[in-house]
């Protein structure tokens, strides 16, 4: 089975479009990586691993194939971790390939699932939006580069009984108290990127999984988001809150806080 991923690498301070594609099948398991992988992208094979399983997925036995095109670029660093485990997860159908192929993503991934850091998010940025793709996939501590825009953004997430919640703060205008009203509601809009529809249909689905998503006050002076959704009882976002211990709900306990920040204009 076949799925090709989206993904970008960096030449010079330009950014080009790169295909992850990932074959899976039958016969003695292995994992091979081409289309001229430095070593932090051939070792990327055991971080994958690792983060599928820790993640709570089976990974395949099966011969796995990646080819990182166009084939005769020098593809270098760990941002294709991300892409290359999602494109396992897509071959095996546990992923909607259709959407998937609408994005670019970038992310190196830890040992446990979580997805870190890279480097060079603004000209990737720059080539997926000439691309015509949806959006940039990028951990959040690349969100504010990725945006070309001075600025903040601050992401915690925390556990309250079966509830895992993240919320996303920034630094920018906010959200005036007219605006905040109908924010979840469809909407027409005239920009050049987007249908007015994103916050209402995201909503929809956290209301459909059991949560629900919020404005909140922001805390670093903008606008501020709760995502709530259930917490996966095996998770290791669960089994970070001792059962001993419980977190109040006006308070709930902190399990991790991120930031990302740019400084300056964005320049190419």
């Amino acid at each position: 089975m076949l799925a090709t991923i989206l993904s970008g690498a960096l030449v010079g301070i330009d950014g080009l479009l790169v295909e992850v594609e990932v074959d899976t099948a039958f016969g003695l398991p292995q994992f091979t990586t081409v289309g001229l992988p430095e070593g932090a992208v051939r070792e990327s094979k055991d971080r994958v691993r690792s983060a599928i399983k820790n993640s709570g997925y089976d990974f395949p036995t099966r011969r796995i194939t990646v080819n990182l095109a166009p084939a005769d670029l020098k593809k270098e660093g760990s941002a294709y971790d991300l892409p290359i485990a999602l494109g396992i997860l897509a071959a095996e159908d546990l992923l909607a390939k259709t959407r998937l192929a609408e994005y670019a993503l970038l992310g190196e991934l830890s040992l446990d699932g979580r997805v870190k850091p890279i480097q060079g998010a603004l000209p990737l940025a720059v080539m997926a939006r000439e691309k015509g793709l949806k959006g940039l996939v990028v951990p959040s501590e690349n969100a504010a580069e990725a945006a070309g825009h001075t600025g903040s953004i601050l992401t915690v997430t925390s556990v309250h009984g079966d509830q895992a919640i993240v919320e996303v703060h920034d630094s920018g205008a906010g959200i005036n108290e007219e605006a905040s009203r109908t924010l979840f509601e469809p909407t027409i809009t005239f920009k050049k990127h987007g249908m007015g529809l994103g916050l209402s249909i995201a909503r929809k689905n956290a209301l459909v999984l059991g949560g629900d998503i919020t404005l909140v006050k922001g805390e670093l002076g903008g606008a501020g988001f709760r995502v709530t959704l259930p917490a996966a009882q095996d998770s290791p976002v669960s089994r970070s809150v001792p059962p001993s211990h419980e977190a109040t709900a006006d308070k709930p306990e902190s399990l991790g806080r991120r930031s990302a920040q740019r400084e300056g204009g964005a320049q190419a």
